[in-house]
Protein backbone atom coordinates (compact mmCIF):
# COMPACT_ATOMS: atom_id res chain seq x y z
CA UNK A 1 0.00 0.00 0.00
CA UNK A 2 1.12 3.48 -0.82
CA UNK A 3 -1.11 5.53 1.00
CA UNK A 4 -4.46 5.78 2.97
CA UNK A 5 -6.22 2.11 3.55
CA UNK A 6 -7.36 3.32 6.92
CA UNK A 7 -10.88 4.85 8.34
CA UNK A 8 -10.73 8.55 8.42
CA UNK A 9 -10.30 10.29 11.33
CA UNK A 10 -12.46 13.54 12.73
CA UNK A 11 -16.36 13.48 12.62
CA UNK A 12 -16.44 11.31 9.34
CA UNK A 13 -18.41 7.48 10.67
CA UNK A 14 -20.13 4.73 9.05
CA UNK A 15 -19.06 3.45 5.53
CA UNK A 16 -16.01 6.32 4.71
CA UNK A 17 -12.75 5.03 3.79
CA UNK A 18 -9.15 7.29 3.58
CA UNK A 19 -8.37 7.75 -0.32
CA UNK A 20 -5.89 4.39 -1.35
CA UNK A 21 -3.64 3.55 -3.69
CA UNK A 22 -2.37 0.32 -3.78
CA UNK A 23 0.65 -1.01 -5.33
CA UNK A 24 1.72 -4.36 -6.76
CA UNK A 25 -1.97 -5.49 -7.41
CA UNK A 26 -2.49 -8.77 -9.60
CA UNK A 27 -4.44 -8.54 -12.95
CA UNK A 28 -6.97 -10.63 -11.08
CA UNK A 29 -7.42 -9.35 -8.10
CA UNK A 30 -10.80 -8.29 -7.37
CA UNK A 31 -9.44 -4.60 -6.92
CA UNK A 32 -9.14 -4.85 -10.17
CA UNK A 33 -12.08 -7.14 -11.69
CA UNK A 34 -14.46 -5.01 -9.71
CA UNK A 35 -16.16 -1.42 -10.16
CA UNK A 36 -15.30 -0.14 -6.93
CA UNK A 37 -17.06 3.56 -6.45
CA UNK A 38 -14.58 4.59 -3.82
CA UNK A 39 -11.52 6.79 -3.37
CA UNK A 40 -9.55 3.20 -4.01
CA UNK A 41 -7.13 3.16 -6.93
CA UNK A 42 -5.01 -0.40 -7.50
CA UNK A 43 -2.05 0.36 -9.55
CA UNK A 44 -0.38 -2.56 -11.51
CA UNK A 45 3.10 -2.59 -14.17
CA UNK A 46 3.04 -3.70 -17.28
CA UNK A 47 5.63 -4.16 -19.76
CA UNK A 48 4.40 -2.73 -22.81
CA UNK A 49 1.43 -0.06 -24.32
CA UNK A 50 -0.35 -3.25 -25.53
CA UNK A 51 -0.58 -5.26 -22.12
CA UNK A 52 -1.72 -1.84 -20.85
CA UNK A 53 -4.97 -1.94 -22.91
CA UNK A 54 -4.94 -6.12 -23.12
CA UNK A 55 -5.14 -5.37 -18.84
CA UNK A 56 -7.65 -2.90 -19.22
CA UNK A 57 -10.35 -4.81 -21.52
CA UNK A 58 -9.85 -8.05 -19.19
CA UNK A 59 -12.70 -6.76 -16.80
CA UNK A 60 -16.38 -7.44 -17.50
CA UNK A 61 -16.81 -3.96 -17.14
CA UNK A 62 -16.28 -1.20 -19.13
CA UNK A 63 -17.48 2.31 -17.99
CA UNK A 64 -14.50 5.03 -18.71
CA UNK A 65 -10.68 4.42 -18.62
CA UNK A 66 -8.10 7.19 -18.95
CA UNK A 67 -4.53 7.21 -20.95
CA UNK A 68 -2.26 10.01 -20.79
CA UNK A 69 0.60 9.85 -23.18
CA UNK A 70 2.63 12.40 -25.24
CA UNK A 71 2.45 9.92 -28.24
CA UNK A 72 -0.41 10.40 -30.73
CA UNK A 73 0.11 7.05 -32.31
CA UNK A 74 -1.02 5.40 -29.03
CA UNK A 75 -3.37 8.08 -28.29
CA UNK A 76 -5.29 6.78 -31.55
CA UNK A 77 -4.64 2.70 -30.55
CA UNK A 78 -5.91 3.42 -27.80
CA UNK A 79 -9.34 5.50 -28.51
CA UNK A 80 -9.32 2.29 -31.06
CA UNK A 81 -8.45 -0.38 -29.07
CA UNK A 82 -10.05 0.25 -25.40
CA UNK A 83 -13.38 -1.19 -25.53
CA UNK A 84 -15.22 1.58 -22.20
CA UNK A 85 -18.11 3.29 -22.50
CA UNK A 86 -15.73 6.71 -22.20
CA UNK A 87 -11.87 7.27 -23.08
CA UNK A 88 -10.57 10.29 -21.57
CA UNK A 89 -6.78 11.07 -23.32
CA UNK A 90 -5.04 13.32 -21.17
CA UNK A 91 -7.50 14.59 -18.71
CA UNK A 92 -9.69 13.52 -16.34
CA UNK A 93 -13.49 14.70 -17.45
CA UNK A 94 -15.95 15.87 -17.22
CA UNK A 95 -17.81 14.69 -19.63
CA UNK A 96 -19.77 16.69 -22.05
CA UNK A 97 -23.22 17.65 -22.61
CA UNK A 98 -22.73 16.87 -26.00
CA UNK A 99 -21.02 13.33 -25.31
CA UNK A 100 -23.01 9.84 -24.05
CA UNK A 101 -21.78 8.98 -21.22
CA UNK A 102 -22.40 5.24 -21.30
CA UNK A 103 -20.66 2.27 -20.25
CA UNK A 104 -19.63 -1.59 -22.30
CA UNK A 105 -20.11 -4.84 -20.74
CA UNK A 106 -21.47 -4.49 -17.25
CA UNK A 107 -20.96 -0.65 -16.79
CA UNK A 108 -23.94 1.88 -16.61
CA UNK A 109 -27.89 0.95 -18.33
CA UNK A 110 -28.03 2.39 -21.53
CA UNK A 111 -26.24 6.24 -22.29
CA UNK A 112 -26.82 9.60 -20.62
CA UNK A 113 -26.57 12.69 -21.87
CA UNK A 114 -26.39 13.58 -25.54
CA UNK A 115 -29.74 12.13 -28.06
CA UNK A 116 -27.77 9.31 -28.25
CA UNK A 117 -29.29 9.07 -24.03
CA UNK A 118 -32.72 9.60 -25.48
CA UNK A 119 -32.85 6.72 -27.55
CA UNK A 120 -32.86 4.48 -24.69
CA UNK A 121 -36.16 5.71 -23.79
CA UNK A 122 -37.65 5.06 -27.11
CA UNK A 123 -38.52 2.01 -29.66
CA UNK A 124 -38.37 2.45 -33.06
CA UNK A 125 -41.87 1.47 -34.93
CA UNK A 126 -42.07 1.54 -38.84
CA UNK A 127 -46.09 1.26 -40.06
CA UNK A 128 -47.52 1.28 -43.53
CA UNK A 129 -50.93 1.99 -44.40
CA UNK A 130 -52.65 1.39 -47.93
CA UNK A 131 -56.24 3.92 -47.38
CA UNK A 132 -57.72 2.43 -50.39
CA UNK A 133 -60.81 -0.09 -50.28
CA UNK A 134 -59.20 -2.11 -52.57
CA UNK A 135 -54.86 -2.65 -52.12
CA UNK A 136 -53.17 -2.70 -54.93
CA UNK A 137 -50.08 -5.16 -54.29
CA UNK A 138 -49.20 -6.47 -57.72
CA UNK A 139 -45.83 -7.01 -56.26
CA UNK A 140 -47.53 -9.56 -53.86
CA UNK A 141 -50.45 -11.01 -55.94
CA UNK A 142 -48.98 -11.18 -59.20
CA UNK A 143 -51.43 -13.48 -60.82
CA UNK A 144 -54.60 -12.49 -59.50
CA UNK A 145 -57.42 -11.04 -61.82
CA UNK A 146 -56.86 -7.45 -63.04
CA UNK A 147 -58.59 -4.63 -63.11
Amino acid sequence: MIIGGQEPHGRARGWFYEPTIIEDVGQKSSLVQNEIFGPVVPVLSVDSFDRAIEYANDSKYGLASYVFTKDNTRVLKAMHLIKFGECYINQVGPEQLQGAHTGFRQSGLGAEGSKYGLEMYTQLKTCYVDWNDKPNLPYLFPYGPRE
